[in-house]
């Protein structure tokens, strides 16, 4: 449909103006005090701002694709019900008979609404009769796991937005007076933060695509409110510009190596910083394109076999390829599910002397239980965890606890087995977070390596510990994922974790130590001639 469109322009004013009385509604019950009332309307701010969004990038992709135009179509109806939901559901007993041009505001609101819903309906072939009978916590929970929260696994989720807003904070000086001129001109959206708010509660409200901190001379804070961004799940996926009085390039150096796109000051070119604040929202723009993507592939599962096929792929080239040393030799198989799982698994040398292994099941299935897997595996190969001891395994658990938490990551949580074996020693040190053990076997007896810690998101207050076994000479390790022994079996009883073990010292006793032949074995047992979940085992030989 072309942008030029009268109707078209007209639902970009009308949401537009939404948003802007909105806005206005929601401020006014802040400074009135009115704090319960104003939480309905930072709600439906945070609705109308996803509205903005989808339509924005409906009628400015050049591209046309009738699966992500669906996921578009679905996140519209949802989020513009849920907005005239969220503002007809507010109590009758707030008094606003004192602040009339509120009540007015209100009503201009809601007229506006009526008037998009058929817009909507009559341009855009958009209903939503359908979600009537739907509670509205319903709703609230299906939005989020939609387009803006669908893919939260990515150091807690991956950052959608068009153009967004840019946030001004910190002590909002000269330099930042530049700068919000220059974004201005240019028609971005900026907002300063006053005191009493907070940077995350304006992340939870508006469409954040840049936030800008203002240091002043005070560039120890700069850094300290830098790194607090970056590690909060909640922010990391948002630009950070810092500015402030002082300046060198050493300074401007340090602040882009802690994370920041740049550091201004009046010194520095205006150019250069627009062209870096354009790219970094351009980023932004980009994953929201490929959120959108991924969701109207789940949406439409009938044609996605071929991108499910290429996403198993994906997976199965990220893993390490086979190898054999000195020291030990490592053979694996990993067979993916039809839905796509979340096992991931990888091994490394840290130094000369210790090499990690580790094997890790997301919980659910799909492209998105498959991201997360893959963003964990990516802070684990590249050693990303902050404080973790990396020769030390439950601090890597512990640092994977506190980076995860459930209830920021879509309610996706994940089991692991992860161990560090030194060759000089041979000792290998472990330590897992409700996963099955691994299985050490040293004169065809099996030796259930497994330590009692909780699943990796549940508990932010979950304490891992390690630890270790010294590895004989030809023993043989075994590390794999519960979907390669959790089958219905011909009798159609379940296969347990110690009949599994059996199997894998029958398979042991027999030197039959392939892992591709093995699965096979297992896979004869299941009562539909295959596996429902993915399937990773790993098997180290040591010398």
């Amino acid at each position: 449909m072309p942008a030029q469109n009268p109707a078209i322009l007209e639902i970009h004013r009308l949401v537009n103006k939404i948003s802007f009385y909105t806005e206005m509604i929601y401020s006014d019950a802040l400074l009135l005090d009115l704090h319960e009332f104003s939480e309905y309307w930072k709600d439906a701010l945070s609705q109308i701002s996803e509205i903005k969004r989808a339509i924005n990038h409906k009628f400015s992709s050049k591209t046309e694709d009738s699966l992500i135009d669906t996921a578009i179509k679905e996140e519209l109806s949802r989020r513009i019900f849920l907005f005239s939901r969220i503002i007809n559901s507010i109590p009758a007993d707030f008094s606003l008979h004192n602040f009339p041009e509120i009540e007015t505001d209100i009503d201009t609101v809601q007229a506006l609404v009526e008037t998009v819903q058929d817009y909507f309906e009559k341009i855009l072939f958009i209903r939503s009769e359908h979600l009537h009978n739907m509670p509205i916590e319903a709703l609230k929970s299906a939005s989020d796991y939609s387009l803006t929260k669908y893919l939260t696994g990515m150091v807690d989720r991956v950052k959608n937005a068009s153009a967004g807003t840019i946030v001004f904070a910190g002590c909002l000086g000269n330099e930042a007076t530049e700068i919000q001129d220059l974004l201005t001109t240019a028609a971005f959206h900026t907002i300063n933060i006053l005191e009493q708010d907070s940077i995350y509660d304006i992340i939870s409200t508006y469409d954040v695509s840049l936030i800008c901190y203002d240091c002043g001379q005070n560039t120890m804070e700069g850094f300290s409110v830098l790194q607090e961004l970056v590690d909060d799940p909640v922010s990391a996926d948002i630009p950070v510009l810092i500015c402030g009085s002082e300046y060198s390039d050493l300074l401007a150096m340090q602040f882009i190596e802690a994370g920041a796109i740049d550091y201004y000051s009046t010194s520095r070119s205006k150019k250069t910083l627009f062209a870096r604040i354009q790219a970094a929202i351009k980023r932004t723009q980009n994953n929201y394109h490929r959120q959108l993507y991924i969701r109207a592939l789940e949406l439409n599962k009938q044609s996605t076999s071929k991108e499910f096929t290429a996403a198993s792929q994906y997976i199965a080239d990220l893993l390490p390829r086979k190898t054999e040393n000195d020291y030990f030799s490592i053979n694996w198989s990993f067979l993916p599910s039809l839905q796509l799982g979340g096992d991931i698994f990888g091994y490394y040398w840290l130094d000369d002397e210790h090499f990690m292994l580790y094997l890790l099941d997301v919980s659910g299935h799909g492209l998105e239980a498959s991201l997360y897997s893959v963003t964990i595996m990516n802070l684990l190969n590249n050693e990303l965890l902050g404080t973790a001891n990396f020769l030390d395994p439950s601090s890597i658990l512990r640092e994977l606890n506190r980076i995860f938490p459930i209830e920021k990551q879509n309610n996706m949580f994940f089991t692991i087995w992860l161990g560090v074996y030194n060759i000089h020693s041979r000792k290998l040190v472990y330590s897992n977070a409700g996963s099955q053990p691994a299985i050490l076997m040293i004169d065809n007896k099996p030796h259930r390596l497994a330590t009692k810690a909780t699943i990796i998101g549940i508990d932010e207050d979950s304490e891992y510990e390690n630890a270790e076994i010294q590895v004989p000479k030809n023993s043989d390790l075994y590390i794999f994922s519960d979907g390669i022994y959790e089958i219905k079996k011909i009798n159609k009883e379940m296969m347990h974790l110690e009949e599994f073990i059996a199997f894998l010292v029958e398979a042991q006793a027999c030197k039959d130590k392939n892992c591709q032949s093995f699965i096979r074995s297992i896979e004869k047992q299941s009562i539909t001639g295959g596996f429902e979940d993915d399937v990773s085992l790993l098997h180290l030989h040591f010398n």
